[in-house]
């Protein structure tokens, strides 16, 4: 896979010198290298066939990627930072084994409020082992492994974001398969507790 190689000085931005003086110049290049030295860091750079960005006139309220860079995720939700819970987080084995902790975070949200640049590099397991016995789609960085979406057809026109993508997510509202909590972990604050699955008219943890 192709690589860019960005040295970058062991410092703040680039030195610009209009209008000063010689010893100007000298006493602030001297102070400039002595910060350290340089460091070299290598980028992955998505091949050209990276699929575009589809244009749009909203301000992504949630954005993250992969850990290589190879897949952008943006969220277009106004309510996703206005002290509105979203989201939730899921203590069933498959999410555990997806997110490779002892529990997964997620955001359902429709479809049509996501987007995702560079699906070309995500590849698919396809998990028959769900609760409610309808397939689903476990979607993944092919180069880095990063945990991108779930999709399945019992969400209708949404599809399962995972949260670890983001630097910046909103509080989860619920936590779902709540029986299946490590003995160490105490229910988390403000969130409603779900015995198995989450949501309106499910059973909750008593």
């Amino acid at each position: 896979m192709p690589h860019d190689e960005v040295t970058h000085a062991a410092g703040p931005a680039p030195l610009h010198f209009s209008g000063s003086t010689n010893s100007e110049v000298l006493a602030r290049c001297q102070k400039y290298f002595q910060r350290g030295p340089t460091r070299t860091l290598i980028r992955y750079s998505p091949s050209s066939q990276t699929s575009p960005l589809r244009p749009t006139t909203r301000h992504p309220t949630m954005e993250g990627h992969c850990m290589c860079g190879a897949i952008s995720i943006k969220v277009h939700d106004d309510e996703l930072f206005t002290g509105k819970r979203r989201g939730h987080i899921c203590h069933c084995r498959n999410c555990r084994y997806v997110a490779g902790g002892v529990w997964g975070a997620n955001l359902a949200i429709e479809k049509d409020k996501v987007e995702i640049i560079g699906e070309e590099h995500l590849t698919q397991f396809i998990d028959k082992t769900t609760t409610s016995g309808t397939p689903m789609a476990r979607c993944f960085c092919k180069h880095c492994g990063t945990p991108i979406k779930s999709v399945t057809p019992v969400m209708g026109n949404k599809i399962v974001i995972k949260m670890g993508c983001f630097d910046k997510v909103p509080a989860p509202e619920w936590e779902a398969f709540a029986v299946r909590r490590q003995e160490w972990e105490g229910p988390l604050e403000g969130c409603v507790q779900y015995k198995i699955l989450g949501g309106p008219g499910k059973e909750q943890l008593k």
